[in-house]
């Protein structure tokens, strides 16, 4: 479950986590920026209960599986992450990538006809012939596990989606992260960041691109987004 347009992603452990200057490290590094000179998305959190409880089941679908970069932009353009607030085991609900599907971003799309509304589309869902492109790459399924506190970091390229928790595990466990996207603040006009500015004074989030200002201000979320 995706927490989205919502005053919780401005709550103050929120900013503490985005303020983290380990997690600014991280990004100036990736960038070869200073910390100072880069920007923070103000994203979303992901909250998933037990199976055991909502009764849901985690049944895989490519309905899901996206790319969140326009297939326009050719070259690595943003590092997307989450900060892991719970131990993700077996099982649990978790990140779905299909592994090293960046390195044939380009390509891919060179073979698929695409029909989008709009060209700079920057969520992209998987076709159905898509999947079998990225196994014939040998573009292994993975479902991350990582540890409780780790920053998890993605090409924004790879082709992933959010998976739902599947019952039986050993353990019974939440999975709640917190979005955190960086990007060099570079070239960024003064009405984007006067746009920025806006979103964080009306407590509404943007988007994981931290050098836009992509607002949802014109579409009514209701504030919880089922994924």
């Amino acid at each position: 479950m995706l927490l989205k347009d919502h005053p919780l992603v401005h709550l103050q452990w929120v900013w503490d986590i985005r303020q983290d200057p380990r997690i600014a490290e991280l990004f100036s590094n990736i960038w070869n920026v200073n910390k100072e000179d880069l920007l923070v998305s103000f994203d979303a959190m992901s909250l998933h209960l037990p199976s055991e409880i909502t009764g849901k089941n985690g049944l895989i679908s490519i309905l899901g599986i996206h790319t969140d970069q326009s297939n326009k932009k050719t070259s690595k353009c943003c590092i997307q992450s989450f900060v892991n607030l719970y131990t993700v085991n077996p099982g649990d609900a978790t990140l779905f990538i299909l592994e090293n599907s960046h390195k044939y971003f380009n390509e891919y799309f060179s073979h698929i006809d695409l029909d989008l509304p709009d060209s700079n589309e920057e969520y992209i869902p998987l076709t159905n012939h898509g999947i079998n492109f990225f196994l014939e790459k040998g573009c292994v399924p993975r479902w991350v596990q990582a540890d409780e506190g780790t920053v998890v970091l993605w090409d924004s390229r790879v082709f992933h989606m959010g998976s739902c928790p599947i019952q039986g595990r050993e353990e019974p466990n939440f999975r709640l992260v917190v979005y955190v996207c960086m990007l060099p603040r570079y070239g960024v006009r003064q009405n984007i960041l006067d746009k920025k500015i806006k979103a964080l004074e009306d407590k509404i989030d943007t988007s994981h691109w931290a050098n836009c200002a992509i607002l949802e201000e014109d579409i009514d979320l209701g504030g919880l987004l089922l994924l």
